[in-house]
């Protein structure tokens, strides 16, 4: 009997095609300010996004931005931004110099994933429980952020690294399914506002069904992106399922009361260790994969999910004031 694995050893050889990518990524590193609260970062995703197509608009060309939490060592906890191109790297620096004045940005050349031979490595992948028209919780009163950092702290799971990576893209092309999609939301919202047959007459909708209805109307109107996010462990060994499962506890705090949106990090697993790799490779170069159950956020999730920290941790790098 065939069982799935959820975790590779890799070897000399996946241990060096994993350490470089051959794509040109342009990084920088955000430190998050020492004293003030660093801002939303919703104008940032926003302004420094760009939608595109290809086969007279029927294809989504769009280039993909990265954002990543990264501690390879445990003595230091680096955030990061990374786009293709020269153009959208300084069209990021400008949105980001412009909302988060008092952060600091450096260049990165941080690439590829910090494995070596005969560490172990897993990775896990963000998953809806609903239809991704329903949204995620984004009001916070702090940024959501912290509590994934909170568990990366100095003395936190001191025998793995972690990469924890955030991929968007502005959703375009595809009219007839995204003109589709849409439909399906809208006639979901005006299901919940109609009456509700009972077995003896009817009802009108709750405020809570009004509000439900209220909230997937407003994601499917605006602007969404396709997002991935993933988890790295590597070097845990047989803990390497436990490493992944304690920071996916971390993302329970996007679950949304009102729409029952539930977000959930799951480890991937294949009966084939080749399925594994694939993933990674495409993790090292920040792609979009088929291997991946992804879904479409808002401005605002993105928004929420790429968050800066505002708690002062020994292995966090801040701002100069």
């Amino acid at each position: 009997m065939k069982i799935r694995k959820s975790q590779i050893t890799a070897s000399e050889e996946q241990a060096q095609q994993l350490q470089h990518s051959n794509k040109g990524w342009y990084s920088i590193q955000v430190r998050p300010p020492r004293e003030t609260p660093p801002a939303r970062l919703d104008s940032v995703i926003r302004g420094a996004t760009e939608a595109s197509t290809k086969w007279f608009g029927l294809r989504n060309a769009s280039p993909v931005i990265a954002y990543e939490i990264r501690r390879h060592r445990p003595g230091q906890l680096q955030f990061q931004f990374s786009t293709p191109s020269v153009r959208l790297d300084r069209k990021l620096r400008n949105h980001l110099t412009d909302a988060a004045s008092t952060t600091e940005i450096q260049e990165s050349s941080t690439n590829g994933l910090p494995v070596f031979e005969d560490e172990t490595i897993g990775v896990g992948q963000a998953e809806l429980l609903r239809r991704d028209w329903n949204p995620l919780e984004t009001d916070f009163d702090s940024p959501p952020v912290n509590k994934l950092v909170g568990s990366l702290h100095q003395n936190a799971m001191q025998d793995t690294k972690f990469v924890v990576q955030l991929l968007f893209q502005p959703v375009a092309g595809h009219p007839v399914r995204r003109r589709w999609s849409r439909r399906e939301a809208f006639n979901r919202g005006r299901k919940l506002r109609n009456k509700k047959q009972l077995l003896v007459g009817e009802r009108t909708a709750t405020p809570l069904e009004k509000k439900r209805a209220k909230l997937l109307e407003e994601k499917a109107a605006g602007p969404l992106y396709n997002v991935r996010l993933r988890v790295v462990a590597i070097g845990a060994g047989e803990y390497t399922g436990s490493r992944i499962r304690e920071l996916a506890g971390c993302f329970n705090q996007y679950n949304h009361s009102e729409s029952r949106q539930k977000l959930g990090v799951k480890r991937f697993k294949s009966v084939r260790s080749v399925s594994i790799f694939r993933l990674l490779k495409a993790v090292r170069d920040r792609q979009l994969s088929d291997l991946d159950a992804g879904f479409r956020a808002s401005v605002e999730e993105v928004g929420a999910l790429a968050s800066l920290p505002d708690r002062s941790q020994s292995n966090i790098v801040e701002a100069r004031p």
